[in-house]
């Protein structure tokens, strides 16, 4: 029997594989299906996230259509003929069959985002979604994480149980309250390269909060997948240095938002998971008090978690919350105190693991500096977009650091940067430095001072454009570039996303602010 009481703490189980469910199955590599893309659609397709994520891009393939309202622009001929032969040459649909509904459609500055649930015998497809992106520039692009071969997801004959059945199963598997509602929903779970009938229960729960989603099997109805859905079903209250001891050296009370789970040695959550390289922090309470002085254990784990969830908020501000849906936000592993971390380096990110470790230093503890924090989630959000970490490529490091110091100190509105860990007032580097230029050839040797020359450009159009305009350029520019990018390819990205987000009104072919970053790029070469 159901208890009458609160549910257990924990909700999330998972009991399948759900390699089909996370992942792009049966659609080709983004880097073999671009091919046959500019045979059967035209235009020049390129892989934005290589083979690691569905997002492909479609240039030149539709006319652009900058006199066209917003919303029209995808319904137009050129428009509607391109996509249906992109969606065929991508999932192969069956032309018999109603595979997919509209979920959601957005009209935004750019265009027209159009978001589709794929269905199998009228049922949605577990994690079968993909979006398609029109630009009044004649841009098309595909993201999500579409099934590709849905002619092999036929689950057979509809089930036919009582709801109340499958109710009574759900609350049972879950110990929920006889009391707690269900909505339920028929869907086709892929698994192992075939789909089955499931059940999807939705259950919204008070105590303690929580939006849940539960998934059995139609045939003996035993619990495949459930997990919560909030975004703060679970808290914390703490209380940090807003940036460094350095910069603001009084604690200040802090909401931690999104926290899964407080036990053993880390805090984490749905995308941030900071654990202790040595010793053990106190276990999540009751009370979710984590108010502590900074001598105290766990105050450090505390401290990063805050900074990094802060660096993505931010992130998700410029590009969306989906940009978080791959590697390494599965969730991003912050390690503090790694004594394999060297002093001298204070923080480094692991782009083949996926894991930002902070050193162990206890003069100036890196966990405790929300720039440097801030610095390395940057480095794992350009590994995320376009791999820049990856790559024996000078030129592509330096503009990773240069991307890394940017976006650091525009989101605390601060050209310093490692202040605080070099105990150095004016900064270990200074975007605002006018005297910074780049040092040819580039070497390991000025690696980071070339950084600070591209994140010195970043920040003069900064100063000239508004934070809101250079944080928008700098960021969807990263989206043009790859692991082998140049300086100037990295201008070139920052003409095009120009472009594209601020088209100029007399010349279609140019951005409003060509001019100022082509002459704020020159300034910095030597």
């Amino acid at each position: 029997m159901p208890p009458s009481g609160p549910v257990k703490r924990d909700l999330t189980h998972i009991e399948v594989d759900l390699t089909d469910v996370f992942g792009f199955p049966g659609v080709e590599p983004p880097n073999s299906l671009i091919k046959k893309l500019e045979q059967t659609v035209g235009g020049t397709w390129t892989p934005l996230a290589g083979d690691d994520a569905f997002f492909l891009e479609g240039r030149e393939v539709i006319e652009a259509a900058t006199t066209e309202p917003v919303g029209a622009f995808a319904a137009t001929p050129t428009a509607s003929e391109a996509t249906n032969s992109a969606v065929d040459a991508i999932l192969k649909p069956d032309p018999m069959a109603e595979d997919y509904e509209i979920s959601n459609v957005i009209e935004s500055t750019i265009g027209r985002h159009e978001y589709r649930q794929q269905l199998v015998d009228g049922a949605p497809v577990v994690g079968g979604q993909y979006g398609i992106h029109w630009t009044l520039n004649g841009t098309m692009t595909f993201t999500g994480l579409p099934v590709g071969d849905l002619e092999n997801r036929d689950p057979g004959i509809r089930p036919h149980r009582s709801h109340e059945e499958v109710r009574q199963a759900m609350r049972q598997v879950l110990e929920l309250s006889k009391r707690a509602r269900i909505d339920l929903e028929l869907v086709v779970f892929p698994i192992h390269g075939r789909g089955i009938w499931a059940y999807k229960g939705k259950s919204v729960l008070r105590n303690p909060p929580a939006d849940l989603r539960i998934y059995l099997k139609a045939d003996d109805l035993t619990l495949m997948l459930s997990h919560d859905i909030t975004c703060s079903s679970s808290y914390g209250e703490a209380s940090l240095y807003p940036v460094s001891p350095l910069r603001t050296p009084y604690l200040r009370p802090t909401l931690l938002e999104g926290l899964d789970s407080v036990q053993g040695n880390g805090f984490s959550g749905s995308l941030i998971a900071v654990s202790r390289g040595g010793g053990t922090i106190p276990p999540m309470t009751s009370t979710h008090d984590y108010r502590m002085a900074p001598s105290d254990p766990g105050f450090e784990e505390v401290s990063a978690y805050h900074y990094a969830c802060d660096a993505a908020g931010w992130f998700a501000q410029k590009l969306g919350p989906d940009i978080f849906s791959g590697h390494p936000f599965k969730p991003l592993k912050v390690v503090t105190n790694d004594r394999q971390v060297s002093s001298f380096t204070v923080a480094v990110y692991y782009p083949s693991s996926g894991e930002v470790h902070l050193s162990s230093s206890r003069r100036r503890n890196p966990a405790l500096s929300a720039d440097i924090v801030r610095h390395e989630f940057a480095h794992a959000m350009a590994d995320r977009i376009c791999q820049l970490n990856r790559s024996a490529s000078i030129e592509a490091k330096v503009l990773s650091e240069g991307f890394a110091d940017y976006c650091t100190c525009s989101a605390l509105d601060d050209p310093r940067f490692g202040d605080y860990v070099k105990d150095e007032p004016n900064g270990a580097r200074n975007c605002s430095d006018s005297a910074v230029k780049f040092m040819r050839p580039f070497s390991t040797a000025n690696m980071y001072s070339n950084g600070t020359a591209w994140a010195s450009i970043l920040w003069d159009l900064r100063s000239e454009l508004g934070p809101g305009v250079a944080d928008m350029l700098a960021t969807h520019s990263m989206y043009y570039l790859d692991s082998g990018a140049t300086v100037e390819s990295a201008r070139a990205a920052l003409l095009q996303t120009d472009r594209e987000l601020f088209p100029s009104a007399t010349n279609g072919n140019a951005g409003r602010h060509e001019q100022v970053i082509n002459d704020h790029y020159k300034a910095r070469l030597p």
